[in-house]
């Protein structure tokens, strides 16, 4: 037996950005055949192998830019933006010819005499991008940063039917589709700062603002509803396509937050052995209470020539937990 071969086909190259810059980019195709585990199914004559239990069929393409340049006064500017696809097709269970239920026998026949095997499609899409600005101010080691990533599917089911609508059903179906995505921004910085304790006490301080967003988009119509078709001699019938049945407008969702997340952290070695680290972290979003959770903590690490260094770590973390 032999299954699942996959071609891939992949790239890369750098590139001059001016005089001290760089930009790279790299490509990856991959082609993959689905894989079957699925054993003789002995119900029906002739014994055969009716299901597709495995790795699903897949097609991927994938595009990356990467660049950083030098820019005056030891900054440094950088980024990078990505795209991803992804179609895939995956198999669910099989429908036997005797399911009066998913395979009805109407008047006209059964739309599927031997069965049917349902494969459920995914068109996956990925977006990423970042861009930033790192150097020093003040005496302070500087990074800012702002990126944007969405991600987005779409459900389709093919080699199906909705049972309800009878036996002029389609058999392939838009089922609806599942979004995400997610813009960041980023500032952080640190110094070390020399107060007579046994190394430099390490201060930084940063913060986060993030806006996100979901959405749930509903199928076609005849990929959820029940049709006129309710019961067949005797057998009340499914309804929806088969193998995946669509999103409906009642699942539909469209709803985005925003989050601000600020901290601050001091970190000094009192002698050789002992390191305390105090930071305090604060909390907010939009649609929820604010939580502020200032967390102390003192790391003690021992040294022990014969076996080595023993650690301890203890923290107090007073935290309001907000309901979701």
């Amino acid at each position: 037996m032999k299954d699942g071969e996959a071609l891939t086909v992949a790239g890369w190259q750098g590139f001059g950005l001016g005089s001290d810059g760089f930009l790279t980019a790299s490509v990856e195709y991959r082609d993959r055949e689905r894989t079957n585990r699925s054993d003789l199914d002995p119900r029906f004559s002739p014994s055969q192998v009716r299901g597709a239990q495995g790795d699903p069929e897949s097609e991927d393409l994938a595009v990356y830019l990467n660049a950083g340049k030098p820019l005056a006064a030891g900054w440094e500017a950088y980024g990078w933006v990505g795209y991803q696809t992804r179609d895939a097709s995956a198999a669910a269970f099989y429908r036997t010819p005797t399911d009066n239920a998913q395979n009805p026998a109407y008047a006209s026949g059964r739309v599927y005499p031997d069965g049917y095997l349902p494969y459920i499609l995914t068109d996956t899409t990925d977006w990423t991008t970042a861009a930033g600005l790192k150097g020093q101010a003040g005496g302070f080691d500087i990074d800012i940063n702002l990126g944007y990533g969405k991600n987005e599917i779409d459900f389709s089911v093919e080699n199906t039917l909705n049972p309800s609508l009878g036996p002029t059903s389609p058999t392939k179906f838009y089922a609806g589709s599942l979004a995400y995505d997610q813009l960041v921004l980023g500032i952080d910085a640190s110094r070390a700062y020399d107060v007579g304790l046994y190394a430099p006490l390490n201060v930084a301080f940063g913060l986060e603002a993030r806006r996100e967003s979901y959405q749930i988009g509903a199928g076609e119509p005849n990929s959820y509803q029940r049709g006129t078709f309710l019961n067949v001699g005797g057998v009340d019938l499914s309804w929806g396509s088969r193998g995946f049945t669509g999103f409906t407008p009642a699942n539909e969702v469209d709803e985005d937050r925003n989050n601000i997340g600020a901290y601050v952290d001091l970190e000094g070695e009192l002698c050789g052995t002992k390191t305390t680290r105090t930071s305090a972290t604060m909390f907010r979003a939009s649609w929820r209470r604010g939580t502020t959770s200032p967390r102390p903590s003192l790391f003690a690490a021992p040294y022990r020539p014969a076996s080595g260094r023993r650690a301890c770590n203890s923290s107090i973390s007073p935290r309001r937990r907000s309901s979701t």
